[in-house]
């Protein structure tokens, strides 16, 4: 509602004045839903009353559209398995054997396996869409839970520009992001990326689970 003061018109005429309304699109990211936009209607009425109490009124509305990326991604792993194996043969004793005789000799065959595990990596696309009617620019980043950076090595789409961290989307179009990191073991983790629009994040996460 706009608070204004109570004017007095005296006399025949016509006034005009302008009152402004300030509209800021929401910063909660569940506002914006799966399309990454909402709208709200701002109604307004104006009241005249004459000095014999007779009045009229009129009233205008606004329509806002707010915008937000959309964020979804993946994650993959893979890792590298190399066996290695060590032999050794023994046998069973020496023996005496006198002129037409005979034994079994016995062999004993020992193998060991040894498993070495190395090259641990999660890799996946982001893909940021900008439902706008216009370009939309958004600072894009990708973390892992255990607070590691991740590299995203670049974003492709039809007039999609990607600088790091800057990413700007046309309107209607969807950008997709390629990202890699290396990893010193095989915990499960949580993968974060995350379109900052003017300061506010918008994230979507995927979960990095070697099996």
């Amino acid at each position: 509602d706009l608070d204004l003061p109570e004017t007095v018109f005296a006399g025949e005429g016509t006034w005009e004045w302008t009152e402004a309304y300030d509209h800021t699109c929401s910063s909660d990211f569940a506002d914006y839903g799966t399309d990454g936009m909402y709208s709200a209607t701002i109604n307004n009425l104006a009241t005249v009353t004459g000095s014999s109490g007779d009045y009229d009124e009129a009233s205008a509305s606004t329509t806002y559209t707010c915008y937000a990326p959309v964020v979804s991604k993946g994650a993959d792993t893979e890792w590298f398995r190399d066996y290695t194996w060590d032999i050794t043969k023994d046998w069973d004793g020496s023996y005496s054997l006198n002129a037409g005789e005979s034994v079994i000799h016995d062999y004993e065959v020992t193998l060991n396996q040894h498993v070495n595990d190395h090259g641990y990596r999660a890799f996946g696309s982001i893909s940021v869409y900008n439902a706008a009617l216009g370009p939309m620019t958004v600072l894009l980043s990708d973390s892992l839970s255990d607070g590691t950076p991740v590299t995203i090595t670049g974003c492709s789409g039809v007039d999609v520009v990607f600088a790091d961290p800057s990413l700007t989307i046309p309107a209607g179009g969807t950008a997709t992001c390629a990202y890699s990191v290396d990893l010193p073991g095989n915990s499960d983790l949580t993968n974060w990326a995350t379109a900052a629009l003017n300061g506010i994040p918008f994230s979507a996460s995927a979960a990095v689970d070697f099996g």
